[in-house]
């Protein structure tokens, strides 16, 4: 993997982490996320999902590494 898919896909590892400590729906507000999220839950017809659930529905996992 390249330098900076590499960097990325730690960036999004960190997100998917911090989005799975969030135990309060309501404080997604003051992530830095949330606008995107919104976009995507808006967005219905799209095959896209949010981080939190990324691991559960295999979109991101070692395997991708």
């Amino acid at each position: 993997m390249m330098a900076w898919q590499e960097k990325i896909y730690k960036g999004m590892k960190l997100i998917i982490e911090g989005c799975k400590e969030n135990t309060e729906w309501r404080t997604c507000s003051e992530c830095p996320f949330a606008e995107l999220c919104d976009i995507i839950y808006e967005d219905s017809p799209s095959p896209y999902t949010t981080p939190d659930s990324y691991e559960e529905e295999g979109l991101f996992d070692e395997k991708q590494s």
